[in-house]
């Protein structure tokens, strides 16, 4: 009964991602210019979800999987592969509502 539940949990887990991920294609991805909120890199836990800009400057939606003060936050973009995992800058990470970021 136990691994069924934590097999319901991992589920719902994922279903909720790919739906974060889903909901915030179209406004999040491929936002050249916008700048995340400079915190510091405790501000966000793992598995918080936020918005990551990636190295080519694009926006995300993704998952803190680790942060560190010397480091900044090791993200995963919601929907891509693990391969694409990168550690960002602290102000490369904003939250998704696109709140507290000026344009640049």
């Amino acid at each position: 009964a136990a691994m069924a539940a934590a097999s319901l949990r991992v589920l719902a887990r994922v279903a909720a991602l790919a739906w974060v991920a889903a909901a915030f294609r179209g406004s999040v991805v491929g936002v050249p210019g916008r700048r995340g909120v400079v915190l510091a890199a405790e501000a966000w836990s793992a598995g918080s979800i936020v918005a990551a800009q990636d190295s080519h400057g694009l926006w995300y939606a993704a998952e803190v999987l680790e942060s560190s003060s010397a480091r900044g936050y090791l993200v995963h973009y919601l929907g891509w592969e693990d391969s694409w995992d990168e550690w960002v800058e602290p102000w490369r990470v904003a939250t998704l509502d696109g709140g507290g970021g000026s344009g640049e």
